[in-house]
């Protein structure tokens, strides 16, 4: 599926790289979120271009489902242009 995906339906993602990770933030209310991996999504060669996960969406990856916590877009040279996204998964 290319283009802008339509909200509900799947989106098969390509060129990312999925790293199982273990991070533990906590909030300004004190309390942890307990990151179980992270999604590389580069903004040049993943596919779709232009996806971007929001907050709540899910990402399955292989047989286990995970909710998206957070969405950090990461810059290099371009001030304007993310390079790429860290998606934080739980």
């Amino acid at each position: 599926m290319w283009g802008n995906p339509v909200p509900g339906t799947d989106v098969p993602l390509e060129h990312v790289r999925f790293e199982p990770s273990s991070a533990i933030e906590k909030t300004p209310n004190d309390a942890s979120i307990d990151y179980e991996s992270l999604l590389f999504i580069d903004t040049v060669h993943s596919l779709p271009a232009g996806y971007t996960p929001e907050k709540g969406s899910e990402i399955k990856f292989k047989e286990t489902t995970f909710s998206v916590e957070k969405v950090e877009p990461v810059y290099a040279v371009d001030p304007d242009t993310p390079h790429h996204y860290e998606v934080y998964l739980t």
